[in-house]
């Protein structure tokens, strides 16, 4: 190994946009603050229905995904055919030739193949889990199904027609993780890296913890006057916020919300209820009032919404690492959310937040606990949390770490 060489990381990411591409971008831009050359390689910077005619091959093979391998017609992803490379972002590694590859959200970016036969072979990669895709036979959430745990033989989300390379994919990952020295693996939740340790792919491989990054100078308290102008709510409103790129999305479970809140109205009119509803799509004639951002393209945007929230409820059904949770909590706003996935793992039950064992409860929740959701204290609670565990700061520290004692262990 070459250890005059200066620390170089290049991160990818499918898009800028999403949950990965945002955590790609604020590390590499953090890590050039620390002087630390670090780079961002996307295919694209918007959301995948906005990518045009150019990536025509990249659409054709993710429709051939949706419509002819998944089964069902549900939103969720399924990527089969869609692992292929981007020969212009091959090139830019080629060109630099990082000591670290940091990959984040990957297929129709590289394969990972790709990526270790054909770039410096002294450099490290480290992929952390966006989803569970890296190690199924092609599906990005199994949901109820531990076939993964074993083979994904038969898999409930493709037709029969696929299942035998669903089952090779598969295979295809265990033969290559299991040969490569050169791979850190990162998990975003601890519920992450439970489930990928109990994969076939992964099982008997170390990995770490290290949970999703907020930058805390952008997601912070500020005056709440002054956020609720922006979206036309007065100061004596009670506002639930909720949040997903398509408020439609049955599995974000933003209608649930929503419901909950009717009710919430209806019984106590008196407290003025309003839900701000972060993202794409709307809810027809409600029955209470819902206030639309739309898609929010900035950070700042998406911290002002924050701000106009006294409480952050998030009731997915399939959920990684929400980074959007991070962030409410780094702005001072207590988070509700369930023990699904790894949406709990920032919630310190009673002090930034509660988690609900059964979404029923959300009801008696949110009106029992609407003074103390509202409290200094509670906000200040959320705020030091952020501070002391989620910072770009604290974050930034371990993957450095990561980074050089992967690289290091590597030259001995």
């Amino acid at each position: 190994m070459n250890h005059t060489r200066e620390l170089s990381i290049d991160h990818i990411s499918f898009s800028s946009s999403g949950g990965p591409g945002r955590l790609a971008t604020s590390l590499a831009k953090s890590q050039n603050g620390l002087c630390v050359s670090s780079r961002l390689l996307t295919i694209t910077h918007k959301r995948i229905p906005l990518i045009g005619i150019r990536n025509f091959p990249l659409i054709f093979r993710a429709v051939v995904d949706f419509y002819f391998v998944k089964r069902g017609r549900s939103k969720t992803l399924f990527s089969l055919f869609r692992n292929r490379n981007s020969k212009p972002l091959l090139r830019h590694l080629y060109m630099k030739n990082p000591l670290v590859v940091h990959l984040h959200w990957i297929p129709g970016v590289l394969t990972l193949r790709e990526i270790l036969e054909n770039f410096d072979k002294e450099a490290l990669v480290v992929l952390t889990l966006h989803d569970m895709w890296p190690f199924t036979g092609g599906c990005h959430h199994s949901f109820s199904c531990t076939k993964f745990q074993q083979t994904c033989v038969q898999c409930p989300q493709a037709r029969s027609f696929f299942s035998n390379k669903v089952v090779r994919a598969q295979r295809e990952k265990e033969m290559f993780f299991g040969n490569q020295k050169r791979i850190q693996i990162v998990a975003p939740s601890r519920w992450m890296k439970d489930t990928a340790t109990k994969s076939s792919v992964f099982r008997g491989m170390e990995i770490t913890y290290i949970p999703n990054p907020v930058d805390t100078e952008v997601f912070k308290p500020k005056f709440n006057s002054n956020s609720r102008q922006k979206f036309g709510i007065l100061d004596t409103a009670y506002v639930i916020g909720c949040c997903a790129t398509n408020l439609n999305d049955p599995l974000k479970n933003i209608a649930a919300i929503i419901k909950v809140c009717v009710n919430l109205n209806r019984h106590n009119p008196s407290l003025n209820i309003k839900v701000l509803a972060v993202g794409s799509g709307r809810f027809p004639n409600c029955g209470v009032e819902v206030i639309y951002t739309g898609f929010l393209e900035s950070d700042n945007e998406l911290a002002s919404a924050f701000n106009a929230m006294d409480v952050f409820v998030s009731l997915s059904e399939v959920e990684t690492s929400p980074l959007v949770v991070n962030e409410a909590l780094s702005s001072g706003v207590p988070v509700i959310t369930t023990d699904r996935g790894g949406s709990s793992d920032s919630i310190r039950h009673g002090e930034t937040g509660f988690i609900l064992n059964h979404d029923e409860e959300l009801f008696d929740l949110l009106q029992d606990q609407f003074g103390n959701l509202r409290s200094r204290v509670f906000s200040a609670n959320c705020r030091n949390f952020a501070l002391k565990q989620l910072s770009l700061e604290v974050i930034n520290g371990r993957y450095l770490s990561l980074y050089r004692n992967g690289l290091n262990h590597d030259s001995q």
